[in-house]
């Protein structure tokens, strides 16, 4: 009859012993378990990368290096991120601007898409977002707002930053969204 206390122990001694393992072997564990994974393309998929890529060995030679020198303790280049310029706006950044107002998924989960943090998107999902708060709290007036956000989302689409009336100046006291530049 199997004894769960027994095999319970056996499994943590087998967690323990792979935690205390040296990195290199576990890491040479790993790799040989991906391998055995990978075994049936991966001959292939190596000729077809050398084939299309002629840089192939170039690339498979800085790795290798750039192992070499973490090695030696020596800090690996930082990552660039892609940031962009928040003057910028580009057509889809007027798309999006103009879905913000009558779809209220994208108004609310909008800011989570890095891509979409201009001023000028910021500007509209923050709009976007008080008016849905104002349409759900003055709920008998949703059908003329929500017809209303139509109107604020061609013009977003058109480049031009709306205005409403009470809302944008409410949000630009908070500092939630940037006042308008004067013309220099």
């Amino acid at each position: 009859m199997p004894d769960p206390l027994r095999d319970l122990r056996n499994s943590q001694r087998k967690a323990q012993d792979i935690q205390n393992m040296p990195r290199r072997e576990l890491g040479q564990a790993k790799s040989k378990g991906r391998q055995l994974i990978n075994t049936p393309g991966r001959e292939a998929r190596q000729a077809k990368n050398q084939a299309l890529n002629p840089l192939y060995n170039a690339n498979r030679q800085a790795k290798s290096i750039g192992g070499q020198v973490r090695g030696l303790g020596v800090a690996p280049m930082p990552r660039r991120e892609y940031k962009r310029q928040a003057e910028r706006r580009t057509t889809t950044d007027f798309a999006v601007s103009a879905l913000f107002y009558p779809v209220p998924l994208i108004a609310f989960f909008g800011g989570m898409v890095q891509d979409w943090d201009t001023s000028f998107t910021r500007h509209n999902m923050i709009n976007a977002r008080m008016l849905w708060v104002v349409m759900i709290i003055l709920f008998p007036l949703s059908p003329l707002l929500w017809l209303y956000s139509w109107f604020l989302g061609f013009q977003a689409y058109s480049g031009k930053r709306p205005r409403i009336p009470v809302l944008t100046n409410f949000a630009e006291s908070k500092g939630w969204i940037e006042p308008p530049q004067p013309a220099q």
